[in-house]
């Protein structure tokens, strides 16, 4: 049986290897916005707890729990991909 695959369908064009170091670019972009968020997130919530499972809940402000839902919203739809 001959290979059906014919070497000029396997090269790679300059115009290939732009679009796959355009879309790798992009997604280390996303991935150190993701880890950014992450970590001001973890630094937010230390700000508003003291000790395991005792939040001040009286400094959360209305902005804050707004920031906090959107955040969980946005990880549900990324884990729901």
């Amino acid at each position: 049986m001959a290979d059906s695959t014919k070497p000029e369908d396997t090269k790679m064009t300059e115009d290939t290897v732009a679009i796959v170091a355009t879309l790798s670019a992009v997604t280390d972009e996303s991935a150190f916005l993701e880890q950014t968020k992450n970590v001001l997130v973890n630094e937010l919530l230390e700000i508003f707890t003291i000790g395991e499972d005792i939040t001040l809940d009286c400094l959360r402000t209305e902005v804050f729990d707004q920031f906090l839902q959107q955040y969980r919203h946005s990880k549900d739809d990324q884990n729901a991909l």
